[in-house]
């Protein structure tokens, strides 16, 4: 089983060519098998029929011996006179030229031989062909059984000193205990059978001859075109598109297959030419994609540019105002000192009067003169808390207009991200070809969530400082109350001072209202120098985000740069 699974797979493993040889080779053998068994069967037909011609002869020859025990039964021979009658009949009897028949009885004795009448009433026992077998002892046994019988034997025979081969037939005659027997040498056998078998083998010799070459040239008909159309797919599977489509003509299988190869080849340029097609509308298409993401890149440098400018100008105006109004509250600063200065100095005058009044009249003139410059702090500090005022209502609009634009920002980062997600599901719909698309669509993406970010970094400082300006009004508006408190203060000072003037009678009781008024306005500049600071720290503050917007004003104008960079240069 091993062996006949080993042969079946090298037979599929071999060439075609071999296949159809060996399908040759295995028809030569079978014929040559059917030839052998020809010749076999010949010879034994041969060899039959000799044996069967053998036994009719002998069987004449008993006929004889019949005959003449019929008659020595009817009276008219003795037993001796019909033997000898019989023998001598038989003996003349002849075959095939010399051959001859002899009679043995079962000792074995010869009782008659015409060749050799010398053995007639001899023991035959040791006498053995050249092979050392016993012949007549053979003949005997041949017939114990059957009452007849075949022996092959050697026996020289006559004009030949070699023996050669025989084949004899033997059969009892009962009546008188006889073996009546003749023999034919098988040489003729031999001639007949070679005769026949040289017939024979010169025709399978010119059937063979005519079949191995009709075969040939078959399997020549078949194993070059197949050769020819093997070359041929290889190429064609290789895409070499030059290659020569024969045998279409044919009206085999081979022919068939032809014509399905030259089906394939036209196919095949078909699909080599849709293919070069595809390519260029490919190179077509990426070329188009990548003037409209220049085109696209260079609007957006060019919004995004005139915004990040625009904003960056609001944002050097906002730095430029927020200084100015740390300038005027540190103004404010120093002028609330000085009125507290004055107020302390008010006081101290005022107790002066209380104690002596023979100083009232320096104190009034001293208080008149404070109350003067204190009117002149007082409109300085009215001008510039309305400056103040107007520089941060200037603020707050700008901080309003840096919001728009952050949220313009955040519009067009949040579109770019969509076009980013666009370009990315149509890179993936292209398969290969949108590899590199798809990396840009990717960093288009990251850019555009950075740029996300920092606009809400700045959409977070723009909220902290429109919540400084807030305060920042509350406390200006509280600064402009108290300096209206302190004109009203001063002018009733005033009005005091000249009423001293006309009623000194009044002087105990104006200098009490004096010193009531005088610790009022006291509280009154401390609230204001309070104020002032707080205003002065929440221009600080404002300075610093103005500056951390500044700041990341530049980051996103590097981004949008280096973004717009990176898309020219995977487009370029």
């Amino acid at each position: 089983m091993q062996n006949t699974s080993s042969i079946l797979s090298s037979m599929k493993r071999g060439s075609l060519s071999f296949k159809i040889y060996l399908i040759v080779f295995l028809a030569m053998l079978g014929v040559c098998g059917l030839l052998v068994v020809s010749l076999n069967n010949s010879h034994t037909n041969l060899l039959n029929t000799k044996k069967a011609e053998l036994k009719h002869l002998v069987s004449t020859a008993k006929s004889i011996a019949v005959s003449f025990q019929k008659r020595e039964l009817s009276g008219e021979f003795t037993s001796g006179e019909a033997q000898k009658r019989a023998k001598f009949a038989i003996s003349q009897l002849r075959y095939q030229g010399s051959n001859y028949f002899w009679i043995t009885d079962r000792f074995p004795k010869m009782i008659m031989h015409p060749i050799k009448p010398q053995l007639d009433g001899k023991d035959l026992t040791g006498i053995q062909d050249p092979n050392g077998v016993p012949l007549f002892v053979a003949f005997v046994n041949a017939t114990r059984e059957t009452g007849s019988g075949y022996v092959d034997y050697m026996w020289p025979k006559p004009g030949a000193e070699a023996p050669q081969g025989k084949i004899a037939f033997v059969s009892n005659f009962e009546p008188w205990g006889w073996i009546i027997g003749t023999g034919s040498y098988v040489d003729d056998i031999q001639a007949v059978f070679w005769h026949d078998a040289r017939s024979l083998l010169i025709v399978a010799f010119i059937i063979f001859i005519s079949v191995l070459g009709l075969s040939l040239l078959l399997a020549r008909s078949i194993v070059r075109p197949m050769k020819h159309m093997t070359s041929s797919m290889q190429k064609l599977s290789e895409g070499h598109m030059d290659i020569d489509i024969s045998y279409d003509d044919r009206k085999d299988e081979i022919g068939q297959m032809s014509q399905a190869l030259k089906v394939f080849h036209v196919n095949a340029s078909e699909r080599i030419r849709l293919s070069r097609e595809q390519e260029e509308q490919k190179k077509l298409a990426q070329e188009e994609q990548r003037s409209a993401l220049m085109k696209m890149a260079d609007q957006f440098d060019k919004e995004v540019r005139s915004i990040v400018l625009s904003v960056s100008n609001s944002s050097h105006n906002l730095k430029a105002m927020t200084e100015d109004v740390s300038e005027g509250s540190q103004e404010n600063v120093d002028c609330a000192g000085a009125i507290a200065v004055a107020m302390d100095t008010t006081s101290q005058n005022v107790e002066t009067v209380a104690r002596a009044s023979q100083e009232m009249s320096a104190s009034i003139s001293e208080i008149s003169g404070q109350m003067v410059q204190s009117n002149e702090v007082s409109t300085v500090a009215v001008s510039e808390v309305k400056k103040a005022n107007e520089v941060i209502e200037g603020l707050s609009t700008a901080s309003q207009a840096i919001g728009n634009i952050v949220k313009l920002i955040q519009d067009i980062a949040e579109q770019t991200n969509l076009l980013a997600l666009n370009a990315t599901i149509e890179a993936a719909r292209a398969g290969d070809a949108g590899k590199g698309f798809a990396v840009v669509a990717s960093e288009v993406k990251e850019l555009a969530t950075q740029t996300g970010r920092a606009t809400e970094d700045i959409s977070g400082q723009v909220d902290h400082i429109q919540s400084s300006i807030s305060e920042a009004v509350v406390a200006i508006d509280q600064v402009d109350e108290t300096i209206g408190k302190l004109n009203t203060i001063s002018g009733s000072i005033a009005a005091a001072v000249e009423e001293q003037g006309y009623a000194s009678g009044e002087i105990s009781s104006n200098i009490v209202e004096a010193a009531d008024l005088t610790k009022e306005v006291h509280k009154n500049t401390s609230d204001l120098n309070s104020i002032a600071l707080k205003n002065g720290q929440s221009a600080s503050g404002m300075i610093g985000a103005v500056s951390q917007l500044d700041t990341e004003i530049t980051n996103l104008q590097n981004h949008v740069d280096g973004f717009i960079s990176s898309i020219r240069v995977q487009n370029g």
